[in-house]
């Protein structure tokens, strides 16, 4: 892996298990008067079982490439007939099944069956999306050099997420849906939410660890976004009725770690800009008692993190967080010495919060959407 010998380490999601549905022989199932449209059919079928098929062989940019040529085909079933004019006689032969896996369940083979086209239709933009997310991790962790790249794909993974939001749960809403309906943890409105601005705190972590040298203060600012991001992702799923009773503890200890690492990481900051101003002025009574009382507390959430190491598949990300708690005792041990040998100053019981949460990360300028629909349902020739 190449990287840049200043970053801090950077902990990433990576979904080992993506959604996967079962295939589905849709030109047996439709019946059509139009041969055109009995070809459209066939090749959303084999569009489809491409799809399928590389989500076994679990290569993210096939998954991707798949995904975004099934998707326009997908689509084409949502269409309604012009002014009520239907001069093709198109018809399913009996209601077709929509079969999928979660990436968020604690059984990895439990299947979830709904007889909506609308169900189809948005776990295949989720699939897309958390394959982006997966795509940005695996080329931060390759090539660190190419944050900018990894940035893109999470910024994309945001894009998709708030189509889902706005377009697809408003054709398919909650209150028209069967009152037993269960549904996948992360088809939950709030979840969907939340992984849209988790994104950006992903976005906005690996930005900041290729800046170390950006002002303390303004690193700071930016990592109590992240920290607020992380906190709310953990705290989203730990309050998501279907996560409780089906969701794997290992995707929401990982959200937890996250969290901790973030609010650790802030504590170096802060500190690092409290020893800046009184290199400066020389003026600040205590401001080494405060920067090592700062490190404990972080220290704090360090050691938390063994309560949460249970991260399962997600357990290739391991290293990351070993990195990074290398990396914060290193700066504590710094900063303890420095005090107890130099500055011998009281080390208070709590220091207050030096900034607020700044947003740095925004979406794109065009923003990622669905291509059109492949074919028209309704032609009749």
């Amino acid at each position: 892996m190449e990287t840049n010998e200043k970053t801090i380490p950077c902990l990433l999601l990576y979904f080992e298990r993506l959604p996967c549905p079962q295939k589905i022989p849709f030109d047996s199932l439709y019946v059509t008067n139009s041969e055109n449209c009995r070809n459209h059919i066939r090749q959303l079928t084999h569009y489809r079982n491409e799809f399928i098929d590389s989500l076994s062989d679990n290569e993210t940019n096939n998954i991707i490439e798949s995904c975004e040529r099934y998707i326009p085909y997908i689509y084409s079933l949502l269409q309604k007939p012009a002014n009520n004019n239907v001069g093709n006689a198109f018809k399913t032969i009996k209601p077709i099944k929509f079969i999928w896996t979660s990436a968020f369940d604690k059984i990895e083979t439990r299947e979830y069956m709904v007889y909506t086209i609308y169900f189809e239709v948005i776990m295949t933009l989720l699939t897309c999306a958390f394959a982006y997310i997966n795509s940005g991790t695996e080329i931060y962790q390759k090539n660190e050099l190419q944050y900018k790249d990894s940035i893109e794909k999470y910024k994309t993974a945001h894009d998709i997420f708030s189509y889902i939001l706005k377009y697809e749960f408003e054709a398919w809403p909650e209150q028209n849906r069967p009152k037993n309906l269960i549904l996948p943890p992360e088809m939950e409105r709030q979840t969907i939410m939340i992984l849209s601005q988790y994104c950006f705190a992903m976005a906005q972590n690996i930005a900041i660890c290729q800046k170390p040298d950006t002002a303390s203060s303004s690193l700071a600012k930016l990592t109590w976004y992240i920290e607020d991001i992380y906190f709310s992702m953990a705290d989203t799923l730990d309050n998501n009725s279907s996560f409780k009773e089906r969701g794997s503890s290992v995707y929401l200890n990982f959200f937890i770690i996250q969290h901790l690492i973030s609010f650790a990481m802030v504590q170096i900051f802060e500190s690092k800009s409290e020893k800046q101003d009184y290199d400066k002025t020389k003026t600040i009574k205590n401001q080494h008692g405060n920067v090592c009382a700062r490190m404990k507390d972080g220290n704090k959430m360090i050691i938390s993190i063994q309560s949460y190491k249970n991260i399962g598949h997600l357990s290739s990300q391991y290293s990351q967080i070993e990195d990074f708690i290398k990396y914060f005792k290193t700066v504590k041990e710094t900063y303890d010495k420095e005090n107890e040998n130099v500055y011998h100053e009281k080390i208070p019981t709590e220091c207050p919060k030096l900034f607020g949460p700044l947003q740095l990360i925004k979406g794109k300028e065009n923003p990622w959407l669905p291509n059109l629909p492949a074919f028209n349902l309704y032609e009749t020739k």
